[in-house]
């Protein structure tokens, strides 16, 4: 996936200026930065809900022009604040969003027996959503988001309020599917997050790139290094 010059501005207000990022199979590439500082609009960028002033983004060489239905295929999408319908089951929630995405009959029902044992929602497959906890319902939200194998899974603040077991769940799965052969782009403003799970790591404050990390295993005292870097950028 290539993000290519992607600016945004809101009024008077710059939120995205000239974002460059380009991203290859197999990696999870973490944007890291404050509250306000521009993440979750290059993700709805990315999937369409909101439209850039000027740049585009390619998956496989198409753009959302190209075929918007096609191109968000491609594409799997997990907002900060996930809508799930409380009142279905979560083996009706996924059979519904199959349906939404196109996936065969002849593989959905595999498919989604799959998604709730992977998730651990087997047991909870036909209770009502409204009965979950709010890390089976992030869980869900997840599931749906890759029920139709999407090449690009886009994640809005991913592990910002699970407890300890389903954030080790999560990391798990996200590095899995990743190594699959697929793009993970994820939002984060916890550090330690952007460390421990991301193979890249690009820093925005205020709609801007200003640095991009690499090779986070072996970096040591991030944190501090962000802060050094930040203080001599500012």
């Amino acid at each position: 996936m290539i993000i290519k010059d992607v600016s945004k501005r809101y009024k008077e207000y710059d939120v995205l200026k000239s974002i460059n990022i380009t991203l290859k199979r197999g990696e999870i590439y973490g944007l890291l930065g404050p509250n306000g500082a521009g993440k979750s609009t290059l993700l709805k960028c990315i999937i369409g809900l909101v439209t850039p002033d000027s740049g585009k983004i390619f998956i496989d060489g198409k753009t959302i022009d190209d075929d918007r239905s096609e191109f968000l295929q491609y594409i799997g999408y997990v907002p900060d604040t996930p809508f799930i319908y409380n009142y279905l089951t979560p083996k009706e929630y996924l059979d519904f969003i199959a349906d939404l995405q196109q996936v065969p009959d002849s593989q959905k029902t595999d498919r989604i027996q799959m998604l709730l044992k992977n998730f651990s929602l087997k047991d909870k497959e036909n209770e009502m959503i409204s009965t979950l906890s709010f890390g089976m319902k992030h869980k869900l939200s997840v599931a749906g988001a890759i029920i139709h194998e999407p090449d690009v899974l886009l994640l809005d603040e991913p592990l910002s309020s699970f407890d300890p077991p389903t954030t080790m769940f999560m990391k798990k799965f996200l590095r899995e599917y990743a190594d699959s052969g697929k793009i993970i782009f994820m939002s984060t403003h916890l550090v330690h997050v952007a460390q421990n799970l991301c193979d890249r790591v690009g820093v925005l404050i205020n709609g801007e790139i200003l640095k991009e990390y690499t090779n986070m295993k072996n970096i040591i005292n991030f944190e501090n290094m962000i802060i050094n870097d930040m203080e001599e950028i500012g």
